[in-house]
């Protein structure tokens, strides 16, 4: 796996949205925002790919203000 600039910066990035959905899901209780949030915080060890990377993040980032509002 190549550890390059862009990659440890989109990670952060993920990461960074994974923990704030992490946190707002337990402050509400609301289990499936705990869930992506803590996908979103794993998926970046397993996603070698920068495009991949962007496109799973975003689509993850998407899921719970369109399905679970």
């Amino acid at each position: 796996m190549e550890f390059d600039g862009v990659y440890i910066v989109l990670s952060l990035i993920f990461s960074t949205f994974g923990l704030m959905y992490f946190r707002y899901g337990r402050r509400l209780n609301k289990v499936p925002w705990i869930a992506i949030g803590v996908i979103l915080m794993i998926y970046p060890y397993f996603v070698q790919s920068r495009i991949w990377m962007i496109v799973v993040g975003v689509l993850l980032m998407l899921i719970p203000p369109y399905v679970w509002r």
